[in-house]
């Protein structure tokens, strides 16, 4: 009689487990209708929850905050999120996502660089982005996704960055690219010019400077007119600006 009585009560209670998980399910799945996102500027709502497989609402019974939360702060492009409900049938995820200095090429493959120096891979196209591009370093063999490349290229590539920046904004947002040539004389690209600028190697953020003067009387008139070819800022407080007939010398500046 006891050894019915004790089945009939694990029975019982296998049971009720049973109809208590189904009732937990369908009140999951009846809360969480709606996963909304904020905060994104890389990538819109819709390819951040396709990327992390929480587009199918029939999935949504199988979710919690934590698990959404773990997604989100799994994919490379996002820092933190903060996730809670908005409403019962409606979950709110905002994300602050990572910030990037540049973009780093190595033959066809693209990383985003943090500040860290941490390599993120650019796994789709990301908008609301104009990052400068930064290439041909002294040696690319140690560029891996989520690794860290920091040698003496980077950080004459963050020297000239962070020199741009803060000399003047609006300079720091037409440098495109900056060409590191294997070791070699760098050369920069700026947006609005078909010329390059050769910095050289060496006081960069003195040369940027110096380019900066050159850039307010360039920036406003029309670059193709004056037929420019290169401006080569290699030399001590000398500027040269060579064009397709002479070679201009811009002295103390």
């Amino acid at each position: 009689n006891k050894g019915k009585i004790t089945g009939i009560l694990l029975f019982t209670a296998m049971l009720l487990g049973v109809v208590y998980l189904s009732v937990v399910n369908k009140k999951i799945e009846e809360k969480i209708k709606v996963i909304d996102v904020t905060g994104n500027n890389y990538l819109t709502k819709e390819q951040y929850l396709n990327f992390l497989k929480l587009n199918n609402i029939y999935d949504f019974k199988f979710l919690s905050l934590h698990i959404i939360k773990s997604r989100f702060e799994k994919h490379p492009y996002i820092d933190k999120a903060d996730v809670k409900f908005r409403t019962r049938n409606e979950i709110l995820v905002n994300i602050q996502e990572r910030k990037f200095e540049a973009v780093l090429l190595k033959d066809s493959s693209e990383f985003l660089i943090t500040k860290e120096f941490e390599l993120i891979p650019k796994i789709s196209p990301i908008r609301n982005f104009d990052l400068p591009v930064i290439y041909n370093p002294e040696s690319d063999r140690s560029m891996k996704s989520f690794s860290s490349f920091k040698n003496d290229d980077t950080k004459t590539a963050f020297r000239i960055l962070e020199s741009a920046k803060l000399i003047n904004s609006g300079l720091y947002n037409d440098l495109a690219e900056i060409n590191l040539r294997r070791g070699h004389d760098i050369v920069l690209g700026f947006r609005g010019f078909d010329f390059p600028v050769v910095v050289g190697r060496g006081n960069e953020t003195e040369k940027i400077l110096y380019f900066k003067q050159v850039w307010d009387k360039l920036r406003d008139k029309n670059v193709n007119q004056l037929d420019i070819n290169y401006i080569d800022l290699r030399f001590d407080k000398i500027i040269y600006i060579g064009t397709n007939d002479t070679l201009n010398v811009v002295k103390g500046v």
